[in-house]
């Protein structure tokens, strides 16, 4: 079997940079998962008041920055982010949920609604809950 210039080329390139993905991937070289800057701020259980003292020690209020999911007695590390509509804006969030010293993944489903995105509707396997946007 004859092999021409060109075809050994692109064989050659094509294991140098197989070889290169895999040596990222190896070295544990992923791109970091954030939450979207749509989501970021302060949120509380839709029925409770942002201004009221006492919502500082609400189990029901959390933050969502970039990087983390931050609630009364837990925090998420998001894994992956799919947004999975534009139109009420909603992800399908897989998060590593830790709590008590313990770990567990969760998937969820995030929506926004009303208007200017007020309301956050989370949705999992055994629950949804909405929350309104304080900050």
């Amino acid at each position: 079997m004859e092999f021409k210039a060109g075809k050994v080329f692109a064989m050659a390139l094509a294991g140098i940079v197989g070889m290169a993905c895999c040596g990222a991937v190896a070295k544990g070289k992923s791109s970091a998962v954030h939450y979207p800057a749509a989501l970021k701020g302060i949120w509380l259980g839709e029925n409770e008041d942002c201004k009221n003292p006492d919502s500082l020690d609400s189990d029901a209020r959390f933050e969502i920055t970039p990087a983390k999911l931050i609630g009364y007695e837990h925090w998420n590390k998001p894994l992956r982010i799919v947004q999975i509509s534009k139109v009420p804006m909603a992800w399908k969030v897989v998060s590593r949920t830790y709590f008590d010293g313990a770990s567990v993944e969760l998937e969820e489903i995030y929506v926004l609604s009303g208007h200017q995105n007020r309301y956050l509707t989370v949705v999992n396997i055994d629950q949804s809950n909405t929350y309104g946007r304080c900050q």
